[in-house]
């Protein structure tokens, strides 16, 4: 088993709007300037994409990973659906989730990280949602 994960790192259709063929041109570095900052030149980044591995026995029983704003989170929510509720992957997936800070994007790509914004899905019972609020 693996966990492999394909992505350009960027954002829908990219910041810059280069297409080239109809193809995209990435560009990751739009994303993370403060990262890439911190890291410094030829350095590089943190892994964002949580690849995981469960092991039942010494063997491998299950494997994902995620790319995305927000999708951390989702994923952990779904571990713990399948890891301590016992539920199969697709109810799993099929469950309401919360998913983590939006993406501000402006002309020249992401303006802002906005972690104060959040969406939920709609699929909670409105009394949860009251509730929260």
């Amino acid at each position: 088993m693996a966990v492999l994960l394909h992505s350009c790192n960027c954002l829908l259709w990219g910041a810059n709007g280069i297409s080239v063929d109809g193809i995209t041109i990435p560009d990751p570095a739009s994303l993370y300037p403060d990262q890439i900052a911190r890291a410094g030149p030829g350095a590089r980044l943190p892994e964002t994409t949580n690849p995981v591995m469960v092991l039942e026995g010494g063997r491998p029983s299950l494997a994902a990973s995620t790319i995305g704003v927000g999708l951390q989170q989702v994923a952990l929510q779904n571990l713990i659906y399948i890891l301590d509720f016992g539920m199969d992957a697709q109810k799993a997936v099929d469950q309401p989730n919360f998913q983590g800070g939006l993406v501000r994007i402006g002309p020249s790509g992401v303006d802002a990280m906005d972690p104060g914004t959040e969406a939920m899905d709609s699929t909670f019972p409105i009394e949860v949602i009251d509730g929260v609020r």
